[in-house]
């Protein structure tokens, strides 16, 4: 008996201390709904905010009166899917609400109304969402509301899916709006949840929403047992400026946990990566590097979205760099940050850097080497050849201007840090990696018909030159020099060619130095071809004429004319062929006909003179 008492007292005294340590009970009246609330007792250390969601159920929706009451944050619905057909379709108020919400400075989350019963639809509904939240402000998760419409047949209900499938179908959408750079959350009642998907799944990567309107989130009369960030307690709260019935909710604020496992992932000469693990629910992450003057740590970036756990810092000039990050999330308008991530320090490369160049000339700079006495300029004129020093600078010096005696030639450069000890002896060697300094070449851009006998050849100009010389061929003979003009001039116009040749140009650029003229090598060549006017043979038919012509080398089409007795000259066809009968004659009168080719040139035609007129009288 005694046993059996002592065995009584424990049971109830376990069960007391579960119970206080299940809950704890709110000390104020809630300002929607007048009411006293129980919370999880795992929610001791958050802070609660008050937050309401709002769709165009809600005609009216005065915010700035809403947060004066009390209100922290909002969920605006931004689409839904319907029920019976399927049809994805836009909340009419999202846009207003979105930019007022804001306005007030609320803290802005968005949602979709769910029916989606594949993983093709969930994904689609996700690209839908972000297509519409794109141009606002959304500091909350994008919203994946999951849930069985009241009608007995609605898709979701009807199609009777597995847990698994729903399941997939809550993690698909949720993959879909991180990879996008926003974060994602699941909401659900209580008995879908439990019952019809795999909540701890779902809540070991995303926040989840809880949906149960009751004093407690109790469930068959126990607390909710997964993890979730959000509950909706009630769809019936009284808000200032909120017209009807509104959804409340509770969201139980923490700082987000501390970034861990920051390192870097890739360096190279001209940028350094850094990633860490994603931190479940939080905005996103603000990235910090040591300043190298200051010595203090300055943020550098601030990322968006919970799975953007990587960041390529493109200004590292490859030097040792110590970074650290934290995770961020929204609080009343602001953003909170957690734990600093521990630092990590990239290697550094000691790197050479191109600061300018133009036609002769190339300046570069290079990162002071710890510890070197002096830095050795080296070049050679292929990147395996051999290396030859040009300069030899002091340690105080780290930069050097090359003026190459043979401008617009391809170099390749590094620099050799030396290392010496007390004595003056050579100890040690460093050199960055090989630079390739392409000096500018020019390019003929464009080679094109004017006119039947003149061409415009266009370029772009590369800095430092004088001016540029253009070379001509024709037909594939010898290039004469027809032009020289001066470094404001990108284009050339060729007039007064002969007819129907084939003209090919090329240009090089010229430099002033020391005192003397260097020329590039030829720039790539360009041809067009001028136009011939066509040689014609008319033939008279029974009421017709038939036209002929030699083939115009390099034409596009050809033009005929034609003009009757006592009449004036009129287009009757372009074509691309070489013959054309005209049907429309009338017997025993004399018509005249001429041809004349053409050369599209863009969206334009250029033409040939006109052939000469021949005369012809019908059968």
């Amino acid at each position: 008996m005694k046993k059996i008492i002592s065995l009584i007292l424990f049971i109830v005294l376990t069960l007391q201390i579960s119970t206080s340590a299940l809950a704890f009970t709110d000390t104020a009246a809630n300002p929607f709904t007048n009411k006293k609330y129980t919370h999880d007792d795992r929610f001791s250390n958050s802070e609660i905010l008050y937050g309401i969601d709002v769709s165009q159920w809600q005609s009216t929706a005065d915010f700035t009166k809403a947060k004066a009451e009390g209100a922290d944050f909002v969920f605006l619905r931004a689409a839904c899917r319907g029920s019976s057909k399927g049809t994805l379709v836009k909340d009419t108020t999202f846009d207003k609400y979105a930019e007022a919400a804001t306005k007030a400075g609320l803290d802005v989350g968005a949602y979709i109304y769910s029916q989606a019963i594949t993983v093709a639809e969930a994904q689609e509904e996700a690209d839908y969402i972000m297509g519409i939240v794109k141009n606002y402000n959304i500091t909350l998760p994008i919203v994946f509301d999951f849930e069985y419409a009241p009608s007995s047949s609605s898709r979701l209900r009807a199609a009777k899916l597995t847990n698994r499938k729903r399941t997939d179908i809550c993690l698909a959408f949720c993959e879909k709006v991180e990879k996008s750079g926003y974060t994602a959350m699941v909401y659900a009642n209580q008995a879908m949840l439990t019952d019809d998907l795999y909540d701890e799944e779902i809540a070991e990567k995303y926040d989840i929403w809880l949906a149960n309107y009751s004093k407690s989130p109790k469930y068959c009369g126990k607390l909710y047992g997964c993890d979730y960030s959000y509950w909706q307690y009630s769809s019936e709260g009284a808000v200032s400026g909120i017209q009807g019935d509104v959804d409340c909710n509770f969201r139980y604020f923490t700082a987000p946990a501390q970034v861990k496992n920051l390192k870097v992932t890739n360096e190279k000469i001209d940028k350094t990566t850094i990633s860490w693990n994603r931190i479940k629910g939080c905005y996103g992450y603000q990235i910090y590097k040591i300043n190298h003057s200051t010595g203090v740590f300055e943020k550098i970036a601030t990322l968006k979205g919970a799975s953007s756990t990587s960041y390529t810092d493109y200004s590292s000039m490859g030097l040792s760099n110590t970074y650290r990050v934290r995770a961020i999330s929204a609080y009343k308008g602001k953003f909170v940050g957690g734990k600093y991530s521990g630092t990590v320090k990239s290697d550094g490369v000691f790197m050479l850097n191109l600061s300018s160049k133009g036609a002769g000339f190339a300046t570069f700079n290079w990162q002071v080497y710890p510890g070197a006495s002096e830095y050795r300029v080296l070049r050679a004129s292929t990147e395996n050849g051999q290396y030859i020093e040009i300069a030899n600078v002091d340690a105080g010096t780290t930069h050097y201007t090359d003026y190459t005696e043979y401008g617009f030639k391809t170099y390749y450069y590094m620099i050799r840090a030396i290392l010496k000890d007390d004595k003056g002896e050579i100890i040690a060697n460093q050199y960055t990696p090989v630079m390739e300094i392409i000096k500018p070449q020019p390019s003929v851009s464009s080679v094109s018909l004017k006119t039947s006998n003149s061409v415009e050849i266009k370029w772009t100009n590369v800095s430092s030159i004088i001016g540029t010389e253009i070379y001509r061929s024709a037909n594939s003979g010898a290039y004469v020099k027809v032009a020289a003009v001066s470094a404001t001039k990108s284009n050339y116009f060729d007039k007064g060619l002969k007819k129907g040749v084939k003209y090919t140009y090329k240009i090089r650029n010229f430099i002033n130095q020391n005192g003397k003229t260097y020329f590039s090598k030829y720039s790539n060549a360009k041809s067009s071809i001028t136009l011939k006017a066509p040689v014609i043979k008319v033939r008279a038919g029974v009421k017709s004429a038939k036209i002929t012509y030699q083939k115009v080398y390099g034409a596009s089409g050809y033009e005929i004319y034609m003009k009757a007795p006592n009449g004036k000259f009129k287009l009757i066809k372009a074509t691309s062929s070489s013959s054309y009968t005209y049907k429309k004659l009338t017997s025993k009168k004399t018509y005249q006909f001429k041809v004349r080719a053409y050369k599209k040139v863009g969206d334009k035609k250029v033409y040939s003179s006109y052939s000469s007129t021949k005369k012809v009288k019908s059968k």
